[in-house]
């Protein structure tokens, strides 16, 4: 179960069982240099979206562990 609603246009199309640790990604800031409003969980990820991820989630570490 999800812990928030998605905030993405396409959410309807994140697979349930990934739902749940999009909804905490998403929490933690790890997606928020993505483009717009959507997720686009069908289309692959771009080396510098990956680096911008990695990046947050080095950054949310150092905050909070």
């Amino acid at each position: 179960e999800q812990d928030s609603p998605l905030p993405y246009l396409d959410a309807g199309a994140i697979p349930p069982w990934a739902a749940v640790a999009v909804a905490r990604a998403d929490a933690a800031g790890l997606f928020r240099n993505r483009r717009g409003s959507v997720f686009a969980p069908e289309e692959q990820v771009t080396q510098g979206e990956m680096v911008a991820i990695l990046n947050q989630l080095l950054e949310y570490c150092d905050e909070y562990l």
